[in-house]
Protein backbone atom coordinates (compact mmCIF):
# COMPACT_ATOMS: atom_id res chain seq x y z
CA UNK A 1 0.00 0.00 0.00
CA UNK A 2 0.87 3.95 -0.13
CA UNK A 3 2.32 5.13 3.07
CA UNK A 4 1.26 8.82 3.22
CA UNK A 5 3.21 11.26 5.57
CA UNK A 6 0.42 12.71 8.28
CA UNK A 7 0.48 16.78 8.82
CA UNK A 8 3.44 17.04 11.29
CA UNK A 9 2.32 20.35 12.97
CA UNK A 10 -1.53 18.92 13.32
CA UNK A 11 -0.61 15.82 14.57
CA UNK A 12 1.72 17.56 17.01
CA UNK A 13 -0.92 20.43 18.04
CA UNK A 14 -3.03 17.05 18.66
CA UNK A 15 -0.99 15.66 20.62
CA UNK A 16 -0.27 18.61 22.86
CA UNK A 17 -3.82 19.17 23.51
CA UNK A 18 -4.67 16.19 24.43
CA UNK A 19 -1.50 15.62 27.08
CA UNK A 20 -2.58 19.45 28.52
CA UNK A 21 -6.00 18.25 28.97
CA UNK A 22 -4.85 15.22 30.53
CA UNK A 23 -2.59 17.29 32.75
CA UNK A 24 -4.88 20.47 33.69
CA UNK A 25 -8.76 18.86 32.78
CA UNK A 26 -10.61 21.94 33.08
CA UNK A 27 -8.38 24.59 35.09
CA UNK A 28 -7.02 27.26 33.16
CA UNK A 29 -2.94 26.84 32.74
CA UNK A 30 -0.67 29.72 32.31
CA UNK A 31 -2.15 31.37 35.86
CA UNK A 32 -1.00 35.21 36.48
CA UNK A 33 0.38 35.51 40.31
CA UNK A 34 0.47 38.14 42.66
CA UNK A 35 2.89 37.02 45.01
CA UNK A 36 3.62 38.45 48.67
CA UNK A 37 6.70 37.48 50.13
CA UNK A 38 7.53 38.12 53.81
CA UNK A 39 10.87 38.35 54.35
CA UNK A 40 11.08 37.97 58.03
CA UNK A 41 8.92 35.07 58.35
CA UNK A 42 9.95 31.93 59.78
CA UNK A 43 13.67 31.20 59.54
CA UNK A 44 14.14 34.49 57.66
CA UNK A 45 14.32 32.38 54.48
CA UNK A 46 10.85 33.25 52.77
CA UNK A 47 13.21 35.31 50.07
CA UNK A 48 15.26 32.48 48.98
CA UNK A 49 12.68 29.45 49.65
CA UNK A 50 10.86 31.91 46.48
CA UNK A 51 13.65 32.31 44.52
CA UNK A 52 14.96 29.04 44.21
CA UNK A 53 12.02 26.68 44.56
CA UNK A 54 8.87 28.49 43.97
CA UNK A 55 9.07 31.19 40.97
CA UNK A 56 11.47 28.41 39.11
CA UNK A 57 8.10 26.08 39.40
CA UNK A 58 6.03 29.01 38.56
CA UNK A 59 8.07 30.29 34.86
CA UNK A 60 8.35 26.36 34.31
CA UNK A 61 4.67 26.38 33.96
CA UNK A 62 4.41 29.67 31.94
CA UNK A 63 2.97 31.42 34.91
CA UNK A 64 3.13 35.08 35.36
CA UNK A 65 4.72 35.96 38.62
CA UNK A 66 4.62 39.85 39.74
CA UNK A 67 6.43 39.57 43.56
CA UNK A 68 6.50 42.16 45.78
CA UNK A 69 8.32 41.64 49.28
CA UNK A 70 6.61 43.46 52.40
CA UNK A 71 8.71 45.81 53.92
CA UNK A 72 7.26 45.67 57.71
CA UNK A 73 3.84 44.74 59.33
CA UNK A 74 0.52 45.12 57.91
CA UNK A 75 2.34 45.79 54.62
CA UNK A 76 0.51 43.02 52.85
CA UNK A 77 -2.95 44.35 54.25
CA UNK A 78 -2.14 47.80 52.53
CA UNK A 79 -0.98 45.78 49.64
CA UNK A 80 -4.48 44.02 49.49
CA UNK A 81 -6.57 46.83 49.76
CA UNK A 82 -5.41 48.64 47.31
CA UNK A 83 -3.56 46.51 44.56
CA UNK A 84 -5.37 46.13 40.96
CA UNK A 85 -7.42 42.83 40.67
CA UNK A 86 -5.30 41.93 37.45
CA UNK A 87 -4.38 38.20 39.04
CA UNK A 88 -5.52 34.88 38.59
CA UNK A 89 -3.98 33.98 42.11
CA UNK A 90 -2.39 35.94 45.13
CA UNK A 91 0.62 33.85 46.81
CA UNK A 92 1.68 34.26 50.24
CA UNK A 93 5.43 33.11 50.98
CA UNK A 94 5.21 33.26 54.61
CA UNK A 95 3.26 31.75 57.41
CA UNK A 96 -0.61 32.02 58.05
CA UNK A 97 -0.51 35.70 59.41
CA UNK A 98 0.52 37.01 55.95
CA UNK A 99 -2.76 34.92 54.68
CA UNK A 100 -4.58 37.14 57.62
CA UNK A 101 -3.19 40.30 56.35
CA UNK A 102 -4.17 39.75 52.58
CA UNK A 103 -8.08 38.90 54.09
CA UNK A 104 -8.66 41.27 55.95
CA UNK A 105 -6.95 43.65 53.17
CA UNK A 106 -9.79 42.55 50.83
CA UNK A 107 -12.56 43.14 53.49
CA UNK A 108 -11.58 46.97 53.25
CA UNK A 109 -12.45 47.22 49.50
CA UNK A 110 -14.61 49.11 47.77
CA UNK A 111 -14.53 45.77 45.71
CA UNK A 112 -14.40 43.27 48.06
CA UNK A 113 -17.09 40.70 46.36
CA UNK A 114 -14.25 40.73 43.45
CA UNK A 115 -11.81 40.45 45.88
CA UNK A 116 -12.73 37.70 48.09
CA UNK A 117 -13.63 35.74 44.55
CA UNK A 118 -9.95 35.30 44.04
CA UNK A 119 -7.88 32.46 45.51
CA UNK A 120 -5.65 32.73 47.98
CA UNK A 121 -2.77 29.64 48.22
CA UNK A 122 -0.50 29.63 51.07
CA UNK A 123 3.57 28.88 50.77
CA UNK A 124 4.61 27.85 53.78
CA UNK A 125 7.31 29.97 54.94
CA UNK A 126 6.55 30.65 58.43
CA UNK A 127 6.48 29.09 61.68
CA UNK A 128 2.99 27.33 61.92
CA UNK A 129 1.62 27.35 58.63
CA UNK A 130 -1.23 25.60 59.56
CA UNK A 131 -3.56 26.85 56.25
CA UNK A 132 -1.33 25.10 53.88
CA UNK A 133 -0.89 21.95 56.28
CA UNK A 134 -5.13 22.02 56.24
CA UNK A 135 -5.19 22.04 52.62
CA UNK A 136 -2.70 19.63 51.78
CA UNK A 137 -2.42 17.59 54.21
CA UNK A 138 0.43 16.96 57.38
CA UNK A 139 2.40 15.45 55.11
CA UNK A 140 2.64 17.44 51.70
CA UNK A 141 1.71 20.65 53.61
CA UNK A 142 5.09 22.33 54.74
CA UNK A 143 6.44 21.48 51.26
CA UNK A 144 6.88 24.43 49.47
CA UNK A 145 7.22 22.84 45.80
CA UNK A 146 4.13 20.79 46.17
CA UNK A 147 2.08 24.68 47.55
CA UNK A 148 3.68 25.48 44.47
CA UNK A 149 1.78 23.21 42.25
CA UNK A 150 -1.14 23.24 43.58
CA UNK A 151 -1.00 27.18 42.59
CA UNK A 152 -0.67 25.57 39.30
CA UNK A 153 -3.22 23.43 39.08
CA UNK A 154 -5.50 24.09 42.08
CA UNK A 155 -9.14 24.48 41.70
CA UNK A 156 -10.45 27.40 43.61
CA UNK A 157 -12.67 26.22 46.43
CA UNK A 158 -14.90 28.26 49.08
CA UNK A 159 -14.07 28.53 52.37
CA UNK A 160 -15.74 29.87 55.44
CA UNK A 161 -14.65 33.19 57.66
CA UNK A 162 -15.53 34.41 60.88
CA UNK A 163 -15.53 38.27 62.02
CA UNK A 164 -14.41 38.94 65.02
CA UNK A 165 -14.69 42.33 67.32
CA UNK A 166 -12.32 43.27 69.57
CA UNK A 167 -11.61 46.97 71.38
CA UNK A 168 -14.23 48.10 68.73
CA UNK A 169 -12.72 46.84 65.76
CA UNK A 170 -14.20 43.79 63.58
CA UNK A 171 -11.84 41.86 61.83
CA UNK A 172 -12.09 38.63 59.40
CA UNK A 173 -10.35 35.31 60.45
CA UNK A 174 -9.49 32.11 58.26
CA UNK A 175 -7.81 29.77 60.96
CA UNK A 176 -8.66 30.04 64.63
CA UNK A 177 -9.39 32.29 67.43
CA UNK A 178 -7.94 30.92 71.28
CA UNK A 179 -8.77 32.93 74.67
CA UNK A 180 -6.11 31.25 77.72
CA UNK A 181 -3.54 28.86 77.29
CA UNK A 182 -3.98 28.40 73.18
CA UNK A 183 -3.00 31.69 73.11
CA UNK A 184 -0.42 32.49 75.66
CA UNK A 185 0.85 29.03 73.84
CA UNK A 186 1.35 31.09 70.49
CA UNK A 187 1.72 34.32 71.70
CA UNK A 188 4.19 33.34 74.47
CA UNK A 189 6.23 31.32 72.36
CA UNK A 190 7.03 33.74 69.93
CA UNK A 191 10.78 34.25 71.29
CA UNK A 192 11.47 30.62 71.05
CA UNK A 193 11.30 30.57 67.52
CA UNK A 194 15.19 30.06 68.06
CA UNK A 195 16.29 28.69 70.70
CA UNK A 196 20.13 29.23 71.75
CA UNK A 197 21.36 25.78 72.69
CA UNK A 198 24.78 24.70 73.77
CA UNK A 199 26.44 22.03 72.38
CA UNK A 200 29.26 20.21 72.42
CA UNK A 201 32.48 21.79 69.95
CA UNK A 202 33.63 20.39 67.14
CA UNK A 203 36.47 20.99 65.14
CA UNK A 204 36.52 22.14 61.24
CA UNK A 205 34.15 24.75 60.88
CA UNK A 206 30.91 24.84 61.56
CA UNK A 207 27.81 27.38 60.57
CA UNK A 208 24.66 27.74 62.58
CA UNK A 209 22.88 30.32 60.59
CA UNK A 210 19.76 32.31 62.42
CA UNK A 211 17.97 35.42 61.74
CA UNK A 212 18.22 38.16 64.66
CA UNK A 213 15.27 40.89 64.48
CA UNK A 214 15.74 43.72 62.23
CA UNK A 215 19.63 42.42 60.98
CA UNK A 216 20.42 40.47 57.86
CA UNK A 217 20.95 36.56 57.76
CA UNK A 218 24.23 36.10 59.30
CA UNK A 219 26.47 33.26 60.76
CA UNK A 220 27.45 33.01 64.56
CA UNK A 221 29.36 31.02 66.89
CA UNK A 222 30.04 31.86 70.45
CA UNK A 223 32.92 29.41 71.67
CA UNK A 224 33.44 29.23 75.84
CA UNK A 225 35.41 26.45 77.62
CA UNK A 226 34.91 24.34 74.99
CA UNK A 227 31.35 24.81 74.95
CA UNK A 228 29.68 26.45 71.87
CA UNK A 229 26.25 28.03 71.74
CA UNK A 230 23.53 28.08 68.84
CA UNK A 231 20.44 29.15 67.42
CA UNK A 232 18.54 25.76 66.33
CA UNK A 233 15.00 26.29 64.66
CA UNK A 234 11.94 25.39 66.59
CA UNK A 235 9.21 25.74 64.36
CA UNK A 236 6.14 24.50 65.14
CA UNK A 237 7.69 22.79 67.84
CA UNK A 238 7.75 25.48 70.49
CA UNK A 239 4.04 24.72 70.44
CA UNK A 240 4.83 21.47 72.44
CA UNK A 241 7.02 23.85 74.90
CA UNK A 242 4.35 26.44 75.15
CA UNK A 243 1.37 23.79 75.79
CA UNK A 244 4.02 22.28 78.66
CA UNK A 245 4.56 25.32 80.17
CA UNK A 246 0.52 26.49 80.26
CA UNK A 247 0.19 23.36 82.02
CA UNK A 248 2.35 23.96 84.13
CA UNK A 249 0.93 26.56 85.95
CA UNK A 250 -2.85 25.00 85.15
CA UNK A 251 -3.99 28.83 85.96
CA UNK A 252 -8.16 28.98 84.52
CA UNK A 253 -9.16 31.91 82.43
CA UNK A 254 -11.49 34.38 84.29
CA UNK A 255 -14.50 34.52 81.58
CA UNK A 256 -18.01 33.74 81.09
CA UNK A 257 -18.43 31.43 77.95
CA UNK A 258 -21.66 32.16 75.64
CA UNK A 259 -22.42 30.23 72.35
CA UNK A 260 -25.29 30.44 69.76
CA UNK A 261 -25.37 26.57 69.50
CA UNK A 262 -26.16 24.82 65.89
CA UNK A 263 -24.73 21.46 67.21
CA UNK A 264 -22.96 19.78 70.41
CA UNK A 265 -23.36 16.34 69.36
CA UNK A 266 -20.00 14.81 68.64
CA UNK A 267 -21.55 11.29 67.14
CA UNK A 268 -23.70 14.17 64.65
CA UNK A 269 -20.40 15.79 63.62
CA UNK A 270 -19.08 13.07 62.89
CA UNK A 271 -21.51 11.67 60.70
CA UNK A 272 -21.82 15.12 58.81
CA UNK A 273 -17.60 14.58 58.45
CA UNK A 274 -18.26 11.42 56.75
CA UNK A 275 -21.05 12.19 54.69
CA UNK A 276 -19.15 15.05 53.20
CA UNK A 277 -16.34 12.95 52.46
CA UNK A 278 -18.33 10.16 50.85
CA UNK A 279 -20.33 12.28 48.48
CA UNK A 280 -19.44 14.03 45.22
CA UNK A 281 -16.61 16.79 45.27
CA UNK A 282 -17.93 20.12 45.06
CA UNK A 283 -17.03 21.62 41.92
CA UNK A 284 -15.56 24.30 41.32
CA UNK A 285 -13.63 27.06 39.23
CA UNK A 286 -16.32 29.10 39.76
CA UNK A 287 -17.52 30.68 42.83
CA UNK A 288 -20.61 32.93 43.49
CA UNK A 289 -20.35 35.84 45.58
CA UNK A 290 -23.07 38.65 46.80
CA UNK A 291 -23.22 42.02 45.64
CA UNK A 292 -22.87 43.20 48.99
CA UNK A 293 -20.28 42.03 51.67
CA UNK A 294 -20.39 45.28 54.22
CA UNK A 295 -23.84 44.31 55.40
CA UNK A 296 -22.56 40.72 56.24
CA UNK A 297 -19.40 40.95 57.58
CA UNK A 298 -20.75 41.88 61.42
CA UNK A 299 -21.76 39.57 63.78
CA UNK A 300 -24.83 38.25 63.56
CA UNK A 301 -25.57 37.26 67.06
CA UNK A 302 -23.82 40.17 68.67
CA UNK A 303 -26.67 41.94 70.12
CA UNK A 304 -28.72 39.15 70.88
CA UNK A 305 -29.68 37.86 74.51
CA UNK A 306 -27.81 35.16 75.77
CA UNK A 307 -30.55 34.06 77.83
CA UNK A 308 -32.76 33.37 74.73
CA UNK A 309 -33.26 29.40 73.66
CA UNK A 310 -30.82 28.81 71.45
CA UNK A 311 -27.81 29.76 73.67
CA UNK A 312 -25.80 27.65 75.97
CA UNK A 313 -23.34 29.22 78.54
CA UNK A 314 -20.22 27.39 79.95
CA UNK A 315 -20.60 27.50 83.83
CA UNK A 316 -17.14 25.25 84.82
CA UNK A 317 -13.68 26.81 85.27
CA UNK A 318 -12.32 26.71 81.58
CA UNK A 319 -8.48 26.43 80.90
CA UNK A 320 -9.25 27.80 77.26
CA UNK A 321 -11.40 27.83 74.34
CA UNK A 322 -10.36 27.66 71.09
CA UNK A 323 -12.48 27.71 67.91
CA UNK A 324 -11.47 27.55 63.87
CA UNK A 325 -12.59 26.56 60.39
CA UNK A 326 -9.56 24.60 59.63
CA UNK A 327 -8.76 21.25 60.31
CA UNK A 328 -5.01 21.19 61.53
CA UNK A 329 -3.26 24.34 63.29
CA UNK A 330 0.13 22.90 63.44
CA UNK A 331 1.60 19.58 62.16
CA UNK A 332 1.01 17.80 65.39
CA UNK A 333 -2.34 19.29 66.61
CA UNK A 334 -5.71 18.28 64.48
CA UNK A 335 -7.09 21.18 66.65
CA UNK A 336 -10.79 20.69 64.89
CA UNK A 337 -11.00 17.28 63.29
CA UNK A 338 -14.57 17.35 62.19
CA UNK A 339 -14.21 20.73 60.41
CA UNK A 340 -15.38 21.15 57.06
CA UNK A 341 -13.76 24.55 54.76
CA UNK A 342 -17.62 26.21 53.57
CA UNK A 343 -20.84 24.50 55.90
CA UNK A 344 -21.43 27.64 57.66
CA UNK A 345 -19.90 26.49 60.92
CA UNK A 346 -17.25 27.42 63.34
CA UNK A 347 -15.98 24.78 65.71
CA UNK A 348 -15.93 25.61 68.94
CA UNK A 349 -13.32 23.51 71.62
CA UNK A 350 -13.90 24.39 75.49
CA UNK A 351 -10.99 22.81 77.81
CA UNK A 352 -12.63 22.48 81.81
CA UNK A 353 -9.77 22.55 84.32
CA UNK A 354 -8.69 19.09 84.65
CA UNK A 355 -5.62 17.99 86.57
CA UNK A 356 -2.18 18.54 84.77
CA UNK A 357 -1.29 14.56 84.24
CA UNK A 358 -4.48 14.45 82.29
CA UNK A 359 -3.41 17.61 80.23
CA UNK A 360 0.63 16.23 79.23
CA UNK A 361 -1.21 13.16 78.42
CA UNK A 362 -3.51 14.62 75.71
CA UNK A 363 -0.26 15.70 73.57
CA UNK A 364 -0.30 11.86 72.87
CA UNK A 365 -2.98 11.95 69.58
CA UNK A 366 -3.10 15.51 69.00
CA UNK A 367 -1.85 15.19 65.60
CA UNK A 368 -5.14 13.05 64.72
CA UNK A 369 -7.34 14.51 66.59
CA UNK A 370 -8.20 12.53 69.52
CA UNK A 371 -8.37 14.73 71.56
CA UNK A 372 -11.88 15.52 70.12
CA UNK A 373 -13.31 12.51 72.57
CA UNK A 374 -12.15 13.46 75.91
CA UNK A 375 -15.56 13.84 78.22
CA UNK A 376 -13.60 16.56 79.64
CA UNK A 377 -13.58 19.19 75.80
CA UNK A 378 -17.05 20.42 75.26
CA UNK A 379 -17.12 20.58 72.01
CA UNK A 380 -19.94 22.69 69.73
CA UNK A 381 -20.49 24.07 66.86
CA UNK A 382 -22.04 27.47 65.81
CA UNK A 383 -23.14 29.52 62.51
CA UNK A 384 -20.34 31.72 60.90
CA UNK A 385 -21.98 35.01 59.56
CA UNK A 386 -22.39 34.75 56.06
CA UNK A 387 -19.66 36.02 53.92
CA UNK A 388 -19.23 35.99 50.46
CA UNK A 389 -17.13 33.32 50.43
CA UNK A 390 -19.28 31.25 52.71
CA UNK A 391 -21.68 28.43 51.12
CA UNK A 392 -25.32 28.41 53.09
CA UNK A 393 -25.26 25.84 56.08
CA UNK A 394 -26.28 22.60 55.75
CA UNK A 395 -29.78 22.10 57.15
CA UNK A 396 -29.03 18.85 59.10
CA UNK A 397 -26.71 20.55 61.24
CA UNK A 398 -28.54 23.95 61.32
CA UNK A 399 -31.76 22.89 62.37
CA UNK A 400 -30.64 19.88 64.74
CA UNK A 401 -31.47 21.11 68.09
CA UNK A 402 -28.88 20.60 70.96
CA UNK A 403 -29.06 16.97 72.30
CA UNK A 404 -30.41 16.96 76.29
CA UNK A 405 -27.19 15.57 77.20
CA UNK A 406 -24.25 16.59 74.83
CA UNK A 407 -21.38 18.51 76.19
CA UNK A 408 -22.40 17.64 80.14
CA UNK A 409 -19.76 16.76 82.08
CA UNK A 410 -19.71 12.78 83.37
CA UNK A 411 -21.52 12.15 85.98
CA UNK A 412 -20.41 12.04 89.51
CA UNK A 413 -20.34 9.81 91.67
CA UNK A 414 -22.70 9.47 94.68
CA UNK A 415 -21.95 11.29 98.13
CA UNK A 416 -22.63 7.60 99.55
CA UNK A 417 -20.39 5.92 97.55
CA UNK A 418 -17.73 8.23 98.36
CA UNK A 419 -18.37 7.73 101.89
CA UNK A 420 -18.50 4.26 101.67
CA UNK A 421 -15.40 4.07 99.90
CA UNK A 422 -13.16 6.35 102.07
CA UNK A 423 -14.52 4.37 105.32
CA UNK A 424 -13.61 1.07 103.93
CA UNK A 425 -9.82 2.98 103.04
CA UNK A 426 -9.52 4.30 106.37
CA UNK A 427 -10.75 1.44 108.37
CA UNK A 428 -9.29 -1.49 105.95
CA UNK A 429 -5.89 0.88 105.96
CA UNK A 430 -4.61 2.69 109.25
CA UNK A 431 -2.32 0.26 110.50
CA UNK A 432 -0.69 -0.01 106.92
CA UNK A 433 -0.16 3.70 106.97
CA UNK A 434 1.54 3.95 109.85
CA UNK A 435 4.11 1.07 109.22
CA UNK A 436 4.78 2.90 106.33
CA UNK A 437 4.97 6.40 107.53
CA UNK A 438 7.50 4.86 110.19
CA UNK A 439 9.61 2.88 107.23
CA UNK A 440 9.30 6.18 105.57
CA UNK A 441 11.75 7.57 108.40
CA UNK A 442 14.65 5.02 107.77
CA UNK A 443 15.19 5.67 103.78
CA UNK A 444 17.98 6.73 102.03
CA UNK A 445 18.54 9.69 99.34
CA UNK A 446 18.86 6.76 97.20
CA UNK A 447 15.29 5.22 98.15
CA UNK A 448 13.48 8.72 97.94
CA UNK A 449 15.21 9.76 94.15
CA UNK A 450 13.91 6.01 93.49
CA UNK A 451 10.15 7.16 94.86
CA UNK A 452 10.30 10.04 92.73
CA UNK A 453 11.97 8.25 89.70
CA UNK A 454 8.95 6.09 89.83
CA UNK A 455 6.69 9.10 90.00
CA UNK A 456 7.22 10.74 86.88
CA UNK A 457 8.27 7.22 84.86
CA UNK A 458 6.60 7.05 81.05
CA UNK A 459 4.72 4.05 81.65
CA UNK A 460 3.20 5.57 85.40
CA UNK A 461 2.56 9.33 84.36
CA UNK A 462 2.88 12.30 86.34
CA UNK A 463 1.63 12.75 89.71
CA UNK A 464 0.73 15.98 91.26
CA UNK A 465 3.54 15.61 93.82
CA UNK A 466 5.81 15.59 91.15
CA UNK A 467 4.42 18.13 89.18
CA UNK A 468 4.19 20.19 92.36
CA UNK A 469 7.96 20.05 92.07
CA UNK A 470 7.96 20.74 88.38
CA UNK A 471 6.30 23.89 89.05
CA UNK A 472 9.03 25.52 91.36
CA UNK A 473 11.57 25.27 88.22
CA UNK A 474 10.03 25.25 84.92
CA UNK A 475 12.29 27.79 83.49
CA UNK A 476 15.26 25.43 83.86
CA UNK A 477 13.43 22.36 82.67
CA UNK A 478 12.69 23.98 79.64
CA UNK A 479 15.80 24.91 78.99
CA UNK A 480 17.07 21.79 79.36
CA UNK A 481 14.73 20.28 77.23
CA UNK A 482 15.55 22.18 74.32
CA UNK A 483 18.87 20.94 74.84
CA UNK A 484 17.89 17.39 74.71
CA UNK A 485 15.64 18.38 72.15
CA UNK A 486 18.82 20.18 70.14
CA UNK A 487 21.15 16.75 70.58
CA UNK A 488 17.91 14.48 69.93
CA UNK A 489 17.94 16.19 66.30
CA UNK A 490 21.19 16.65 65.58
CA UNK A 491 21.71 13.04 65.98
CA UNK A 492 19.03 12.54 63.10
CA UNK A 493 20.36 14.93 60.85
CA UNK A 494 17.64 17.15 61.25
CA UNK A 495 17.45 21.04 61.21
CA UNK A 496 14.22 21.29 62.50
CA UNK A 497 13.56 20.32 66.24
CA UNK A 498 10.39 18.52 65.91
CA UNK A 499 7.55 17.27 68.47
CA UNK A 500 8.83 14.02 68.88
CA UNK A 501 12.14 15.96 69.51
CA UNK A 502 10.68 17.72 72.64
CA UNK A 503 8.46 14.75 73.94
CA UNK A 504 11.32 12.47 74.04
CA UNK A 505 13.43 14.96 76.03
CA UNK A 506 10.43 15.44 78.19
CA UNK A 507 10.64 11.39 78.87
CA UNK A 508 14.38 11.25 79.36
CA UNK A 509 14.57 14.30 81.43
CA UNK A 510 11.89 15.37 83.83
CA UNK A 511 12.83 12.23 86.09
CA UNK A 512 16.33 13.57 86.68
CA UNK A 513 15.86 16.65 86.75
CA UNK A 514 13.23 16.33 89.54
CA UNK A 515 15.35 14.18 91.13
CA UNK A 516 18.12 16.34 91.25
CA UNK A 517 15.76 19.65 92.25
CA UNK A 518 14.84 17.16 95.45
CA UNK A 519 18.69 17.15 96.80
CA UNK A 520 19.65 20.65 95.27
CA UNK A 521 17.03 22.94 96.05
CA UNK A 522 15.85 20.98 99.72
CA UNK A 523 12.04 20.83 99.23
CA UNK A 524 10.29 19.99 102.19
CA UNK A 525 9.74 16.62 102.57
CA UNK A 526 13.53 16.38 102.13
CA UNK A 527 14.38 18.63 104.64
CA UNK A 528 12.46 16.71 106.89
CA UNK A 529 14.32 13.46 106.43
CA UNK A 530 17.68 14.92 106.48
CA UNK A 531 16.63 16.29 109.67
CA UNK A 532 15.59 12.98 111.07
CA UNK A 533 18.10 10.66 109.43
CA UNK A 534 20.96 12.93 111.17
CA UNK A 535 19.92 12.41 114.26
CA UNK A 536 20.38 8.52 113.97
Amino acid sequence: GEIREPDTTESAQVWVDELMNLAYGDVPPRRRFKVFVNPAGGQGKGVQLFEKKVKPILLAAHGEVDTVITKYSKHALELAQECALDFDALLTVSGDGLVFEVLNGFRKRPDAAEAFSLPVCPIPAGSGNALSISLLGPKDGPDVAVAALNAIKGRRMPYDLCSFTQDGETSVSFLSQAIGLMADLDLGTENMCFLLIPSNWTYGRPRFRYREHGAPFNTSIMGLGGLMACKRWMGDARFIAGFLRGVASNKPCAMTLSIKVANRDKAKMVETLQEFKAGPKPATNATSVPENTENTIAPRYAEEDVNTPGWFTFDKPVLYVYSGTMTYVSRDLMAFPVALPSDGMVDITVQELVPRPLMVKMISGGETGEQFWLPTIAQTQSHTPPSNLIMPPKSTAAEKKPASTAGKAPAKAPDSAKKTAAKATASGAADGEKKKRKKTRKETYSSYIYKVLKQVHPDTGISNKAMAILNSFVNDIFERIAEEASRLASYSKKSTISSREIQTSVRLILPGELSKHAISEGTKSVTKFSAGAGGK
